[in-house]
């Protein structure tokens, strides 16, 4: 565990960040963060869900530290990610996926992915 004890510090400093975030959220909104979380090997320390009526949001926090975010709009894939952010970036990108999800633009630093809808 030697190794990730650099990113021990930002990982509970992001993950405060985006706690602050999720207490900033209307009561009615189906925002849900979780972390820090058991992380061993590939696993992420946080995890943040948003879903909304234009669709929704998974963004997942690795040591690094690493964002890794999936969102689905109707019947459009999007994939992003990120290194080394700030907590003010972080929080900015789940503001940008919490829009999306209520049928604002989605992000430019997201891309769209060919998707055919849920496997039957």
């Amino acid at each position: 565990m030697e190794s990730h004890r650099p990113y021990e510090s930002r990982d509970l400093e992001l993950g405060a960040a985006l706690r602050s975030w999720a207490d900033r959220q209307p009561a009615d909104s189906d925002c849900t963060v979780d972390g820090p979380l058991d992380a061993p090997g590939m696993d992420p320390t946080w995890r943040v869900e948003i879903r909304g009526p234009a669709g929704e949001a998974i963004l997942n926090l690795f040591y690094g530290p690493v964002v890794d975010v999936t969102a689905v709009r109707r019947t459009d894939l999007f994939v992003g990610g990120a290194e080394d952010l700030t907590p003010a970036e972080l929080v900015a990108m789940v503001d940008d996926l919490r829009q999306a999800t209520q049928d604002g633009a989605m992000p430019a630093w997201l891309r769209r992915m060919p998707y055919d809808g849920p496997a039957h």
